[in-house]
């Protein structure tokens, strides 16, 4: 994966990031689910960042079982919430 390049020339290199999630509750009200040390292929010029299809996976399960009231912000470590 060292060769892949992202379209502005950059070299994907892995890395690991931070994964935030905006929920929009039904009265307008926000809150957030922040997911930390999440593996993935960076580029080196534009730090974007892009996941394999199992650690997208990982990620949506994550966030889908993560209950957040409005105005709340949780922070998770992805390797110990994937491994629950």
């Amino acid at each position: 994966m060292s060769d892949e390049r992202h379209f502005d020339g950059g070299r994907l290199r892995r890395s690991v990031v931070v994964h935030r999630h905006v929920v929009e509750h039904d009265d307008g009200r926000v809150s957030a689910i922040v997911v930390r040390s999440v593996p993935a292929l960076a580029c080196e010029v534009c730090e974007e960042a892009y996941y394999e299809p199992e650690v997208t996976d990982a990620v949506v399960a994550i966030v889908e079982r993560t209950p957040v009231a409005p105005g709340e912000a949780i922070a998770i470590d992805f390797h110990k919430a994937d491994a629950a």
